[in-house]
């Protein structure tokens, strides 16, 4: 007896239920490889990198930023590192002067493992680029806080005083000084100095390469100045040497206002203090306004003479 010849297509035409069956488990078998693969993820603020000729420098642009969506299978989006993703778009050899629009697309995405990206947003910004410049600027420190009472700053230095600055042309031109990261001086009354202080970005809508990006802080606290009136102290005379001359002053006293720290001044005698006027090369016979000095000891110094002057009549003996 003849073998009857095997003919799928026939089979198939007999048996639909069976067709119906093998349909279904494809479509589940898809579903299954589909859903096990098929995990997204978005890794959001990724810095865009910009690669410039050299000479250039972004002057605006209209996002540093960009959030990526990533797809794959569930161990590869577990696996992957939002630390080592990397946005770049290379402008080298295409770099020119006024706005450009450029498109973002996967392919300017690099990221370790599996996992592929999809989609980048937004999709795509604008840049306006200008010529690099270079400018030293002066650095000037951020202090946050206040003393306690009764103190204050008295000095701030900045070590190196100035950085060098290097960014788009337009945007150096309008940096008249940089800041520092802020530094706290609530409650200090001891003067301070910090090592490394990171210098703060002239602006958020532009990066400037900076040359150092830290400097020294030192913060120099005083004790705030107070004033001291002193009163009824004698007025003298400075005449000539060897000249005899008889000199009326009026009035006689005056009151020193001294200024020093409020420590110092409680210890301060009126017997330190002085207050003169200078007759030397006056002619006798004569009558003078002249200006009163004060004098105090080192660490004092005096604001105010009331009067500020004295009538002076110079005679001969």
């Amino acid at each position: 007896m003849a073998l009857e010849r095997f003919k799928l297509p026939e089979m198939l035409a007999r048996n639909k239920g069976g067709k119906l069956v093998a349909l279904g488990l494809a479509f589940i078998t898809w579903y299954a490889i589909q859903t096990v693969i098929n995990y997204e993820t978005v890794v959001s603020d990724v810095t865009l990198n910009i690669e410039l000729d050299d000479g250039w420098a972004i002057l605006d642009r209209s996002a540093r930023t960009v959030d990526i969506l990533f797809r794959g299978s569930q161990e590869d989006i577990r696996f992957l590192n939002p630390d080592q993703v990397k946005a770049t778009v290379d402008l080298r050899g295409r770099t020119q002067e006024g706005t450009q629009v450029i498109r973002l697309r996967p392919k300017n995405v690099t990221a370790p493992g599996a996992a592929r990206p999809i989609q980048v947003r937004p999709d795509e910004i604008t840049l306006r680029l200008d010529r690099e410049s270079e400018k030293q600027v002066p650095v000037k420190a951020d202090l946050q806080g206040a003393p306690p009472e009764g103190y204050e700053v008295e000095r701030v230095i900045c070590n190196p005083a100035t950085v060098s600055l290097v960014g788009p042309r337009q945007r150096l031109d309008e940096v008249e000084s940089l800041r520092t990261a802020p530094i706290d001086i609530e409650g200090r009354s001891r003067t301070f100095k910090k090592l490394k202080v990171a210098v703060q970005q002239p602006s958020e809508t532009w990066v400037a390469r900076m040359s150092p990006g830290h400097v020294a802080v030192e913060v120099s606290m005083i004790e705030r100045a107070a004033t001291r009136d002193m009163a009824e102290i004698p007025v003298r005379v400075l005449v000539d040497p060897g000249v005899r001359a008889k000199v009326d002053v009026t009035p006689i006293r005056v009151m020193l206002v001294v200024r020093a720290r409020a420590e110092q001044l409680k210890n301060l005698q009126a017997e330190e203090v002085s207050a003169f006027v200078d007759t030397r090369g006056l002619k006798t016979g004569a009558s003078y306004e002249l200006p009163v000095r004060g004098v105090a000891p080192q660490g004092y110094t005096v604001v105010t003479v009331e009067p500020p002057s004295v009538k002076v009549i110079v005679g001969e003996l």
